[in-house]
């Protein structure tokens, strides 16, 4: 009987080459991801305050040890020194009066931690305790307004059923500023956590997330922005990124922290998105009145910028209740809503993944109204399912991309306590495949030698 001969197989080396060059060939073409911002983590057990903010200076100084520098230069590309000569007269002590003496306290920490001048003018090169107070304080001073919007998708409209929600940031930066961002995790000894997506050192929140799946995001609202004008503080005016980061301390649910943040007064109008595991609501502030109202996906808005978005909430640069004072004239904020409006069709049958999200937030139609503008500083998608933040830093050098990548940063708040399945992030996926590669590898070399029941027949 003739043998069929045996077909030739290719070295295990080879095989192996082969298989890594198939499954990484489509990323050939493509330029490599940014580099992630880095990643600060406290470990707040049994600190005080003043501890808190003194590990906070000292890890942010030993990641950027011109620190102080990089924040001179920046600060004095938003108020020039006879401007700053009046804030830290005038509106600085009559901020930091009312401020909660936790944040004074952390604040003096970092200022500890740091080579801090006793006198100093923005852009001589050093830095004074006033003006890092002045930087965690720049929205009450109508400096570098957190503009940007913001959106959220929950329910049934949610492939994840659990909310999906995101922000893209806009505010004046240089590329000091943009060298000094960062996510700063804080734990203690129960395992309670928060995650602050800002800059480096800086302890006031625009933008964060804790272990209990609470999101939240500010943006400004005042009409006409005060940027580099003098602005009347009301009287106990508080800071509302130092509330932000207490209410993500202290709350659980987006309608415990509404009623957190709630019953203060503030310095400028603003509306925060807020979001838990379940849904998601907009609180819009309006300084004039000093009231606080909340906006849900089908509460009515002003009669020439509908919603109706079952499950879908955004927020842009104003005030969308017809309750709320202001006529919404700014056409950046009109275009943007109704694009807004126009992207979120999520339904049942067609939920929002978070790659519809960051497509969402990643849009530039509408030239000079874009929701992602030359302007956005970050761009963020968060998923309290999977504790997963998915997030775009713009670059320290150079215009923004045509596409911004939202790269993940898995589990900085640990596993997620909620009982959902975590997915597989791209790293673990991709040593899924490796091994899967191995595995076959191995057995087209040694497979055929291996003794079978009917050679032994």
């Amino acid at each position: 009987m003739r043998m069929r001969p045996r077909a030739r197989r290719a070295p295990a080396g080879k095989v192996l080459a082969l298989s890594a060059s198939l499954l990484f060939c489509p990323l050939a073409g493509l330029a490599a991801p940014p580099a992630k911002i880095p990643v600060i983590r406290i470990n707040t057990s049994g600190l005080s305050p003043l501890a808190i903010g003194a590990e906070t200076g000292r890890q942010a100084k030993a990641l950027f040890p011109d620190i102080e520098r990089r924040y001179d230069r920046y600060l004095a590309s938003v108020v020039d020194p006879t401007r700053f000569a009046s804030l830290r007269r005038q509106q600085l002590p009559q901020l930091l009066q009312p401020l909660d003496q936790e944040w004074q306290d952390a604040m003096q920490g970092v200022a500890g931690a740091w080579t801090l001048a006793e006198d100093s003018i923005p852009g001589d090169g050093r830095l004074s305790k006033e003006e890092y107070q002045v930087l965690n304080l720049l929205p009450e001073l109508g400096l570098a307004m957190p503009d940007g919007v913001a959106f959220s998708v929950f329910g049934n409209a949610s492939a994840l059923d659990s909310p999906i929600s995101g922000r893209n940031l806009e505010m004046p930066s240089t590329p000091e500023l943009r060298s000094l961002q960062a996510v700063t995790v804080y734990a203690d000894a129960d395992n309670k956590t928060l995650a602050t997506i800002g800059f480096a050192g800086i302890l006031a929140v625009t933008t964060g997330f804790n272990d209990r799946g609470l999101f939240l995001s500010l943006l400004n609202a005042a009409p006409n922005s005060p940027y580099r004008q003098t602005r009347h503080l009301p009287k106990q005016a508080t800071s509302i990124g130092f509330a932000l980061r207490q209410a993500l301390q202290q709350q659980n649910s987006a309608d415990a922290a509404a009623n957190r943040l709630d019953g203060k007064t503030y310095a400028f109008d603003h509306s925060i998105l807020l979001a838990d595991r379940h849904t998601a609501l907009v609180q819009e502030y309006n300084a004039a009145s000093n009231v606080a109202a909340r906006r849900v996906w089908n509460s009515p808005s002003r009669d020439s910028l509908p919603w109706g978005r079952p499950n879908q909430l955004a927020a842009v640069d104003c005030l969308m209740l017809p309750t709320t004072p202001g006529a919404c004239k700014d056409p950046k904020d009109n275009v943007r809503w109704r694009r807004l409006r126009e992207l979120a069709r999520f339904t049942p049958a067609q939920p929002a993944a978070v790659e519809s999200v960051s497509t969402l937030l990643s849009d530039t139609a509408n030239y000079r109204y874009e929701i992602f503008s030359p302007q956005t500083v970050q761009s963020l998608v968060f998923t309290p399912a999977s504790n997963t933040l998915y997030l775009y830093a713009a670059p320290v050098n150079g215009g923004p991309p045509a596409t911004p990548a939202h790269q993940p940063y898995p589990q900085l708040l640990g596993a997620p306590k909620s009982g959902h399945n975590v997915n597989i992030n791209a790293i673990q996926l991709t040593w899924i495949l490796l091994l899967a590669m191995l595995v076959l590898t191995v057995w087209l070399r040694y497979g055929p030698r291996l003794p079978r029941k009917h050679d032994n027949a």
